[in-house]
């Protein structure tokens, strides 16, 4: 018993549903085409119109600036007493060579020690520094280290305290030193 072999048609004679010219689709299609020139060339214009305004604005601020100059007072402004006590105490503090304190530290760095605060007071030369220290052997080695620093003097253990909750028990501490800046010592 042999059965008749099986025909399979995949293509029929229609043509596919995308090669079918649609007058609706092609009108959309330039529509949009129309509008993103209409868009383009609206930004265009829009460019053009900015530098045309940033360069009148240029031109503007130039001759403002040659005006201002011509007429510029020469008078000495007058200023509030506390104004002027204000500007001298940040006038001093700018002077202060901090790069000189900043370069010390970094000179005296010890492998056990983290710094975690540096507090400076110019006005009594005075520098605290905060740190947390692996044992207190290592705190005793940081102020020594600290002692032979040029810019540093006077270097003491203010307070410490051991962290007993933490795994390790790491130091608290605070030191403080005479930071001697005013005796020749200048930021490079």
């Amino acid at each position: 018993m042999m059965s008749a072999p099986l025909k399979l048609a995949f293509t029929h004679n229609r043509t596919a549903a995308y090669l079918r010219f649609n007058w609706f689709g092609f009108c959309i299609l330039l529509l949009g085409i129309a509008a993103l020139i209409a868009a383009w060339q609206y930004h265009a214009g829009l460019l053009q119109a900015k530098s045309d305004l940033l360069a009148s604005i240029n031109k503007i601020e130039l001759i403002l600036d040659t005006k201002q100059a011509k007429h510029k007072p020469q008078a000495k402004v007058e200023m509030a007493p506390k104004t002027m006590k204000a500007l001298e105490v940040a006038n001093k503090e700018i002077e202060v060579p901090w790069t000189t304190l900043f370069n010390t530290l970094e000179d005296a760095q010890h492998r056990h020690i983290a710094l975690l605060e540096v507090q400076p007071d110019s006005k009594k030369q005075r520098v605290l520094l905060t740190g947390e220290a692996k044992n207190y052997a290592s705190i005793i080695a940081y102020i020594e280290l600290l002692e032979r620093q040029p810019a540093l003097q006077d270097v003491y253990l203010q307070k410490h305290l051991v962290n007993e909750d933490v795994l390790g028990q790491p130091v608290q501490f605070v030191i403080g030193a005479s930071w001697l800046y005013h005796q020749g010592l200048r930021s490079s």
